[in-house]
């Protein structure tokens, strides 16, 4: 289990509710992201390829990245709540 950093991000402000887009090198299963948000209420993780299964557990501003399908690279986290 490795705390990730994102390779890019940016901040996006969705009416009354923020968001952050990030891109990763790497996720693999059991990586977590603490975001910058104070309560994440939801997230997607993009491009999924064919053989690639995955769930996200959120805890707070904390994201946990479960995986099957072996590394995932190059994905892109979009997390949506409150700053």
């Amino acid at each position: 289990m490795a705390a990730l950093t994102p390779t890019a991000s940016l901040n996006l402000s969705l009416g009354s509710i923020d968001g952050v887009g990030a891109t990763f090198a790497t996720i693999t299963d059991g990586d977590t992201w603490e975001t910058p948000m104070s309560v994440v209420a939801g997230a997607v993780v993009m491009p999924i390829t064919s053989g690639y299964t995955y769930g996200i557990g959120i805890s707070g501003s904390t994201i946990t990245f479960h995986t099957a399908g072996g590394v995932m690279t190059t994905p892109r986290v979009l997390v949506y709540g409150y700053k």
